[in-house]
């Protein structure tokens, strides 16, 4: 077997990539490793299901279709609507970081990334060739921001809310970071995929802060995390005056648009989601799971440390073990979950004590998973 083939199927190496665990997993009893939004259809949107053939054989306007999902997306995370002729829609969030790299690279600009982070954003990054250095989560001390100072590439990239962790950024030192970067000149890059977990309590206008600061920023968003279109997605692309004719060039070179029925069909869930109570049935769903997990776990050495404002639960070992051997030990029961080593993209070896539970799952198989871990705990330690 050759080394590549070798990084991909051997899992109990640090070689392998988050991704590929999740690929691995897509297909077994309980896939609790992508963050993707794994839930049913039918049990929660069986509306939808009616309205499909419509969508099928209706004829699309691009540029109405875009304005109508910008302003039901944009309107259901309680954000100022960007403008629309700066505003571009990619099939994933991957792709949309994808091209940010291709323009770090082109205009030669090193960042800083936010660590812990999932690993793919940093090797994105690092395949064109990109200066690349750690952000550390516990650098960014709320209503302390003289650490910024030491900042020394052209770009920030954060996550908000982040993952694995779940760190959110209040709106005033969220202010304060726009504001240091653009006293500073720096490109902010924020991706904002897991927006809509964030409780309606600590929600700001982002893209107010933003637009009426004047820095220079490029933001992407996700619906994949979301919603579960079976991995039709959107991830709506936005940048300031002076970024964004740039990254529309990098993007008229890989799209002429997004799928029109794409935008329709997961616009139709977001309405759905605009018409409920206060609380969305997907964050009912994450709610649920998260207390199933906490109190499965309760009593053991494996102790939640993820603010609960993110779709995944991370958590410490506190034990001898490993992360990849709880993730080995955990897969011969079934259950599929990420180390979290690969995180800290920076040094791979930086905490082997963490791993990443996905809570975006059926309830009814959720619960399932976690009978199997309850029964499975006395053997792993």
């Amino acid at each position: 077997m050759s080394t590549s083939e070798s990084k991909f199927t051997n899992y109990e190496t640090a070689e392998a990539k988050l991704t590929d665990y999740e690929i691995d997993a897509l297909s077994r009893s309980f896939n609790f490793a992508d963050g993707h939004a794994r839930y049913s259809v039918a049990q929660n949107y069986a509306p939808l299901l009616e309205s499909l053939p419509h969508l099928l054989t209706r004829r699309f306007d691009q540029d109405e279709v875009e304005y109508d999902f910008g302003k039901t997306f944009f309107g259901l995370g309680r954000q100022t609507l960007p403008d629309h002729q700066r505003m571009l829609y990619c099939p994933s969030a991957s792709i949309s970081i994808e091209i940010v790299a291709n323009y770090l690279r082109m205009k030669n600009l090193s960042v800083s990334l936010i660590e812990p982070i999932f690993d793919n954003l940093a090797d994105t990054i690092k395949r064109h060739n990109v200066v690349l250095k750690p952000l550390k989560e516990d650098y960014l001390h709320e209503g302390d921001t003289s650490k910024l100072k030491d900042i020394d590439t052209d770009a920030i990239f954060l996550v908000i809310p982040n993952n694995p962790t779940g760190y959110l950024l209040s709106r005033s030192f969220f202010s304060e970071i726009v504001d240091f970067c653009k006293k500073a000149d720096k490109l902010l890059i924020l991706d904002f995929s897991f927006r809509f977990f964030i409780p309606d309590a600590l929600i700001y206008d982002h893209y107010a802060v933003l637009e009426q600061s004047g820095v220079r920023y490029i933001a992407l968003e996700d619906t994949g995390k979301t919603w579960p279109t079976s991995e039709i997605k959107v991830s709506p692309f936005v940048a300031d005056t002076q970024t964004y004719p740039f990254i529309q060039s990098i993007y008229r070179d890989i799209f002429i648009c997004h799928s029109p029925l794409a935008l329709a069909l997961v616009g139709e869930f977001i309405k759905v989601s605009q018409g409920e109570g206060a609380e969305k049935r997907f964050q009912a769903i994450i709610k649920a799971n998260r207390n199933l997990l906490r109190e499965t776990i309760s009593d053991t050495p494996l102790k939640p440390v993820s603010n609960p404002l993110a779709s995944v639960e991370w958590i410490h070992i506190d034990d001898e073990m490993n992360d990849l051997e709880i993730v080995k030990r955990l897969q011969t029961h079934g259950i599929h979950v990420l180390p979290g080593r690969q995180f800290f993209w920076s040094h791979g070896n930086a905490s082997c004590q963490f791993v990443r539970v996905a809570l975006m799952r059926d309830t009814d198989l959720f619960a399932r998973g976690m009978s199997v871990l309850q029964k499975a705990i006395p053997a792993l330690f």
